[in-house]
């Protein structure tokens, strides 16, 4: 049986570059405003955030995409990083180390795009909002070393995921909380796939914010989304689960 573009991500549990070799789901085109064929575009994820809008996934099924308050990210040092908080004991070696692309310190709201259908609720995409500006362009968010020229074709920089779950987080806060999840696990865990959970940190390091992940594990692009002038106007996580069909309409139907 052909693997569809679930099952690929599925299988990207490894930092870094991700190759989905022959796997009929490629991985994002690291090029402003573009993804490859089958993928969604940043611009079609964006548009989840649109209350009452209503999508294709990528398994046939037609839902309406509502959104959810995260909480606010507390960022001492303006150094986002994504990951899987279950890597934090592992950080070295997973590559779990902030984006190159920094922002002025301070608290930034994370909204969730919720997309639902009979007895089922799934986070479809989380965003960061940095300004509250219209965004004009998109690039993929790196991390050190990560070189866009390096990457061959099908491959792409995910944010790996292997429990389900997506942590987002200052790099000052990355020193309290990798220590927590081995002594209090269950701080991380989600109480359900469509709740948010918070863990607060202590001190000035600031504190964290989990979600589930689409259909669960696998490799998830993070995308910058800039302003007309060139700011950073949000950080965007795409769970991959729409089509790339592009069929989408602003009210409900």
């Amino acid at each position: 049986m052909g693997w569809n573009r679930r099952d690929a991500f599925r299988l990207a549990l490894v930092a870094g570059a991700v190759d989905l070799g022959g796997c009929d789901r490629p991985a994002v085109t690291p090029q402003q405003s573009a993804a490859p064929p089958g993928y969604p575009l940043p611009e079609q994820t964006a548009g989840l955030f649109q209350d009452g809008s209503r999508h294709q996934l990528d398994n046939g099924d037609w839902v309406t995409a509502t959104t959810k308050p995260g909480g606010t990210l507390r960022m001492p040092t303006g150094r986002l990083i994504a990951a899987d908080p279950t890597w934090f004991g592992n950080a070295e070696n997973l590559n779990v180390v902030p984006y190159t692309v920094t922002v002025p310190a301070g608290s930034y709201p994370v909204t969730l795009a919720m997309v639902s259908w009979p007895d089922i609720s799934r986070v479809a995409a989380a965003r960061l909002t940095v300004e509250q500006l219209p965004i004009q362009s998109w690039e993929m968010a790196l991390r050190p070393g990560e070189d866009l020229a390096a990457l061959a074709p099908g491959e792409a920089y995910n944010v790996g995921v292997d429990a389900g779950t997506m942590a987002l987080l200052d790099e000052a806060a990355f020193t309290t909380m990798a220590p927590l999840v081995d002594s209090d696990p269950a701080l991380f865990e989600l109480k359900a796939r469509d709740e948010p959970i918070e863990v607060p940190g202590t001190g000035p390091g600031g504190n964290l914010i989990a979600f589930g992940t689409g259909w669960g594990d696998g490799g998830y692009p993070v995308w910058i989304g800039r302003t007309a002038t060139g700011s950073v106007g949000c950080f965007m996580v795409d769970m991959a689960m729409l089509t790339r069909s592009g069929s989408t309409s602003p009210l409900p139907g």
